[in-house]
């Protein structure tokens, strides 16, 4: 590598479009370089131990101020939208999936909710919206719009916050 180097620095080559031997750091690719290389990696399956391989390498890195402010700061267009739409649509998750991930990411942050199903006078209490919706077949904004108004749910149910 030290060769290398040092012929890449007294040289001074026009076709070599590294600076450094062994290392593409700082290199940009051009934009038809990276669609062919984006369409190569189409429909490609990676294997279980790669993902874990790529999490691995992943776990603990930190993203900088820089990079941080450009994610929150970033506008997605009505365009961008409809693209994530028609990738996600037609995407269903089986019952235990759902319900992992209603428990996973309910106990981040939870409002308690009480639903008392007016016919039978038989209250049940939820750790948190997104529960509360998963048991009433709707979703969380449904569960905040009752809670808000008070007004009946299916004229059956009562939704409280706690």
């Amino acid at each position: 590598m030290r060769s290398t180097q040092f012929w890449i620095d007294t040289l001074k080559p026009f076709y070599n479009i590294c600076l450094e031997a062994g290392n593409t750091k700082g290199y940009l690719h051009t934009e038809d370089t990276k669609k062919k290389i984006s369409a190569k990696h189409i429909g490609k399956v990676l294997t279980k131990e790669h993902r874990n391989n790529l999490s691995l390498a992943l776990k603990g890195r930190k993203l900088s101020q820089n990079v941080l402010e450009k994610l929150k700061s970033r506008i997605i267009t009505e365009e961008h939208r409809q693209k994530i739409g028609e990738a996600l649509r037609g995407r269903t998750f089986t019952a235990e999936r759902r319900l992992k991930a209603i428990e996973i990411f309910g106990k981040l942050v939870g409002v308690k909710i009480n639903v008392l199903d007016v016919e039978t006078n038989i209250t049940t209490q939820y750790d948190t919206k997104t529960l509360a919706a998963s048991a009433l077949n709707t979703n969380r904004t449904t569960i905040g719009n009752y809670v808000e108004s008070g007004k009946l749910y299916k004229n059956k149910y009562l939704i409280k916050k706690v």
